[in-house]
């Protein structure tokens, strides 16, 4: 069996050094020749990801929450649910490999995904079975069920986004037919023939982000309501009838999102508002900052230092209506911290000079 691919990759491969799971494992298993046939040499420990992959998952998954805040901010309605696999899951057992036993990995990335086609089947079926008694005439002659799920003639109005994991934990699992001679044909099913185990990759306890997205409002309401049930009662994709692929840990993350969406849009008006107001600080006069200082001045001691020195060094120094303008801005502050009236001797005489600047005494 011949592998063709570039000098170079199969190098960087075969000495440990590629950390593309997807690589790896549908191309470049160990191969061994016992005369005529060849045999595929399943590892002996149980796979992991390489460090670097789970850190892209973390990436990824970022990735697919700015996506989703820029959706939100399209004014798409969202429904975004994290759940975990109750034992194993396996996803493409039947798809084309050297083993004949397959997982559904990421053509990019490498990791173990569910496509959003899996999920939307899936819970299509669910539906069916669950409200039509599996009349699928019956069912494409619902309008709720042609919005959700759309048909040969009409596209439906939810899109079914590929759910990510947030971190991946492989399992081994065996199949063991009784019958191999059977199977492969030109023998019956004897008791005298021996078991051949079929080693598979299964992905164990690891949790999923679904996602789903549409643009008519409360669409979403009816398929939150059956999302959970389908996964838990139905489960996704092979062998579910011994337990595979059903979930568990239902937790909604739509309203996490949504929140940092709105984090986000207050983050950015703080932002314009603080520079609309340096802008508009900039374009003021020395003396305009000045008493748009005072109006800025709170009753502590250093702030009333501060406008003390203003009083002293600079409304002396001014004349008309500019001595006005900061006489106006110390009145102002000095009723805003109780100042204005009584006090002490020397305040009395800064409050009637004031007064006698604005001509009030």
């Amino acid at each position: 069996m011949t592998n063709y691919h570039p000098t170079d990759t199969a190098q960087l491969v075969r000495s440990n050094q590629a950390d593309n799971f997807a690589l790896c494992y549908r191309h470049f298993l160990q191969i061994t020749r016992d005369g005529a046939k060849y045999k595929v040499n399943f590892p002996n420990s149980t796979p992991a990801l390489e460090e670097s992959s789970q850190k892209l998952i973390v990436q990824l998954r970022e990735r697919q929450k700015q996506q989703l805040l820029l959706f939100v901010r399209s004014d798409l309605e969202l429904y975004c649910v994290d759940a975990t696999v109750d034992w194993r899951l396996i996803v493409g057992l039947g798809s084309d490999h050297v083993q004949e036993t397959n997982m559904t990995l990421h053509h990019v990335y490498g990791i173990p995904y569910i496509p959003g086609t899996a999920v939307k089947g899936v819970l299509r079926h669910w539906w069916l079975q669950e409200n039509y008694g599996n009349d699928e005439d019956k069912a494409l002659c619902d309008e709720s069920f042609l919005a959700l799920f759309g048909s040969q003639k009409q596209r439906g109005k939810v899109q079914f986004l590929d759910a990510y994991p947030d971190a991946v934990r492989f399992a081994k699992d065996i199949m063991n037919p009784h019958y191999p001679e059977y199977y492969i044909g030109g023998k019956p099913p004897t008791d005298g023939q021996n078991p051949v185990p079929i080693n598979f990759l299964t992905v164990e306890r690891t949790s999923f982000r679904f996602v789903f997205l549409t643009r008519t409002p409360g669409l979403l309401d009816r398929l939150k309501e059956r999302l959970e049930r389908a996964l838990e009662m139905k489960g996704i994709g092979a062998k579910t009838a011994v337990g595979y692929g059903y979930f568990r840990d239902f937790k909604d993350q739509t309203d996490n999102i949504i929140g940092e969406f709105k984090r986000q849009q207050q983050a950015k008006q703080e932002e314009f508002e603080r520079k609309r107001e340096a802008a508009r600080r900039a374009a003021l006069s020395p003396l305009e900052r000045l008493a748009e200082e005072l109006n800025c001045l709170t009753a502590s001691q250093e702030d009333e230092a501060r406008a003390t020195h203003i009083y002293t060094a600079e409304l002396q120094s001014l004349q008309g209506d500019e001595q006005r303008m900061i006489a106006q801005a110390l009145k102002e502050y000095w009723q805003r911290i109780n100042k204005w009236s009584g006090g002490s001797k020397k305040q009395r005489a800064k409050v009637q000079k004031v007064k006698s600047i604005l001509g009030e005494s």
